[in-house]
């Protein structure tokens, strides 16, 4: 009877959380070999996935090399181009927090340096990405 109630709360719990999962992001970048960041992704209610990135470690864009004025986060469903998230705000500490949520179940998230935070296609390298897949 004890474990039908512990099996039956944990079923509980992990319904109730939306069975998040938290993933390391990649760093993929020649120029920010420090930069990190831990993704968490869960569906919500309305069966959207979503994201949320605690970044550590990552220089402010204007002290790039060449200078750059935002990061931006990217999706990229499937077949489909990027889509542009929105910007990462880099505090003194040099961490950052960003959360979104998306309609796509399978897609990649990477982040980019660039000139202006609203972009609509990628233009620098890569410097974190992960692959989510909630199918």
């Amino acid at each position: 009877m004890k474990k039908l109630f512990s099996s039956l709360l944990l079923a509980f719990v992990l319904t109730a959380i939306g069975w998040s999962e938290e993933l390391h992001m990649k760093n993929v970048s020649t120029n920010q070999p420090a930069a990190d960041a831990t993704l968490t992704h869960q569906k919500d209610d309305n069966g959207n996935v979503k994201i949320k990135i605690h970044f550590y470690h990552l220089a402010k864009p204007d002290s790039l090399t060449p200078p750059r004025d935002a990061y931006v986060v990217w999706i990229e469903p499937n077949g489909q181009p990027p889509q542009n998230m929105g910007t990462v705000k880099v505090n003194h500490n040099l961490e950052s927090e960003f959360q979104t949520r998306t309609p796509f179940k399978v897609f990649k998230v990477y982040v980019t340096a660039e000139e202006g935070p609203k972009v609509t296609t990628p233009s620098g390298e890569h410097i974190l990405e992960a692959n989510i897949d909630r199918d």
